[in-house]
């Protein structure tokens, strides 16, 4: 039986007439550009449509060329593998943001990232660049913060997509992962268990496996430290 914060959830999610999952890849701005308050520019837009029902309908993705950004970060180009010519020729974050307002739809929806710095990234910067948000589009949901309260596990630290993955049993490609669209694609098998309630028999194997560990509590990476979940982990990917 589905708890009631787990139940309350689901009907809160169930009254939007569409799920965005979304996430963003960004770069940093020059320093002396910073009084602006934009330290960051979005070069990659990636998202999932979720109906209610957990079906995954649609997906979107666009590089965007940045406006302020005079190259891509070293690093970002390592983790990302974006390079400069490939955002070059891409639309700016105005045009690409009336896309993706588009491809959204209309009616009701609820914007589901996973942490809330895409939130505060995207508000950010439609405020900086003139982009006005839709009405429909100011609710989100961070599954960063909701995942850990679902499977009721104390997790002292923010939770990376990838452990949250492994946790979950979830098979992630380290060569793709960090691309908007494929992380955005994991977070939302994420959210299709919680709209589905597939999550509560992972969610009562992780607590079983955290009983054997006498707490409900872990500080640190699953693999290093969580010898009960690294075996939780095992079978789940081993029964997928």
């Amino acid at each position: 039986m589905t708890s009631m914060s787990s139940a309350n959830s689901m009907s809160t999610i169930q009254c939007y007439q569409s799920n965005i999952v979304v996430d963003f890849e960004w770069t940093g701005t020059p320093k002396e550009t910073w009084r602006n308050g934009l330290r960051q520019e979005i070069i990659e837009v990636g998202a999932v449509k979720v109906f209610p029902d957990g079906a995954v309908v649609d997906t979107f993705a666009r590089l965007v060329c940045p406006e302020i950004a005079t190259a891509i970060d070293p690093c970002v180009r390592k983790l990302t593998g974006i390079q400069d010519c490939d955002v070059c020729e891409a639309a700016p974050f105005s045009q690409v943001m009336e896309e993706f307002f588009t491809w959204i739809g209309q009616g009701p929806v609820r914007m589901v990232a996973w942490s809330d710095n895409d939130q505060r990234q995207f508000e950010k910067e439609c405020r900086a660049k003139g982009v006005e948000v839709p009405s429909r589009l100011r609710r989100w949901m961070d599954l960063q913060a909701v995942y850990p309260r679902v499977m009721g596990i104390n997790y002292k630290r923010h939770l990376s997509l990838e452990d949250a993955a492994g946790w979950y049993g979830i098979e992630v490609d380290s060569a793709s992962a960090h691309r908007a669209l494929y992380d955005a694609r994991v977070t939302s098998e994420f959210l299709v268990e919680l709209l589905t309630g597939g999550f509560e028999e992972h969610r009562l194997a992780m607590q079983q496996a955290m009983g054997r560990l006498g707490s409900h509590s872990c500080t640190t990476n699953i693999g290093s430290a969580c010898s009960a979940l690294a075996e939780l982990r095992a079978r789940l990917e081993a029964a997928a």
